[in-house]
């Protein structure tokens, strides 16, 4: 059974997440571009899976 990734901003607020800076701390990381990073990040898992 395939379980379904979902990288998103709501998930970097979780604790284990948020207690380190949340998505906010890597969108500086990522000079703004977190989102992009982490849907690329998505489709490759995705990719490589099928």
């Amino acid at each position: 059974m395939k379980h379904d990734l979902v990288l998103d901003a709501e998930t970097f607020e979780q604790p284990a997440f948020s207690n380190e800076g949340g998505f906010k701390r890597l969108q500086h990381i990522f000079d703004g571009q977190a989102q992009t990073v982490l849907d690329e990040f998505e489709n490759a898992v995705w990719d490589d899976a099928a």
